[in-house]
């Protein structure tokens, strides 16, 4: 059964999935195009050489940028995945997971204390969050 599409008689009906699903698509067809065209591979070498430049503060540099990843809400899997060749595995991994849950908790004390206006308007905007 399809869900029923949001009219004046119906407000609280939900809007049928298959915008999610364009929307899915075309994410997906962003991400293909990025891969294919833009110099990703080529950024994060530079970005790997000039970490590797710094010497011991290289595992500093690399929890910062991936810290300021998380705070801007910006996909950190990159740094993931291309820590490994620079570090090793494991210790990309251990980088990872600090810098992982030391961004999620900037992010989130962020959240409650200097940035808590901001989020408490932006959920009372979101009915869906109430």
């Amino acid at each position: 059964m399809d869900n029923p599409q949001v009219t004046p008689a119906n407000p609280n009906a939900k809007p049928s999935r298959k915008w999610g699903r364009i929307a899915f698509a075309a994410w997906i067809l962003i991400g293909i195009c990025a891969i294919a065209f833009l110099p990703i591979r080529a950024g994060l070498e530079q970005f790997g050489a000039w970490i590797l430049s710094l010497g011991w503060k290289a595992p500093f540099a690399y929890i910062g940028a991936y810290v300021l990843c998380c705070i801007f809400l910006i996909p950190s899997v990159l740094l993931s995945v291309g820590v490994g060749p620079f570090f090793g595995f494991e210790m990309g991994l251990i980088l990872t997971v600090v810098a992982s849950n030391l961004g999620g908790t900037v992010a989130f004390v962020l959240g409650r204390t200097l940035l808590r206006k901001r989020v408490e308007r932006w959920v009372r905007e979101k009915p869906q969050f109430d």
